[in-house]
């Protein structure tokens, strides 16, 4: 039986190394290379990559919360995990509260846990209808 105190702790050690910019902790705590999925794409990502990403980003997470914890074990080495995350961020424009639904996909390798894959999902019309529409092309 997975403890989910254990992946939410992954799951927390992730996002404050995001809020205090710890690149060396996001590329400890991630596969080489991670897969990023969002709104702007996929991004496959290489360890080396992802410190520099997490030390200069262009908006900055000053605080965040987890809500609605699920994991599971899907194969023995990997476990995925989800959950509502309310991010407090400032950015150009300034503060702004964001609502996301993530996940994450936990691979056991060298007697650690490694993120594989990470995706967020804004909280919204799941067609898209409270959003602005893209312009014509």
């Amino acid at each position: 039986m997975i403890d989910k105190d254990i992946f939410m702790a992954l799951e927390r050690r992730f996002w404050d190394s995001v809020k205090d910019r710890d690149g060396a902790t996001a590329m400890e705590l991630s596969d080489d290379p991670a897969l990023l999925v969002g709104s702007q794409g996929i991004a496959e990502v290489p360890r080396q990559a992802l410190g520099p990403m997490i030390e200069q980003p262009i908006w900055r997470v000053l605080s965040y919360e987890i809500k609605d914890f699920v994991v599971r074990e899907v194969a023995p080495g990997a476990v995925i995990t989800a959950y509502k995350v309310i991010e407090e961020l400032v950015a150009e424009e300034g503060p702004f509260t964001l609502e996301a639904y993530d996940s994450s996909v936990w691979v056991g390798r060298d007697d650690s846990w490694v993120c594989s894959l990470h995706t967020e999902s804004l909280v919204g019309d799941p067609l898209g209808r409270d959003r602005p529409k893209a312009q014509e092309r």
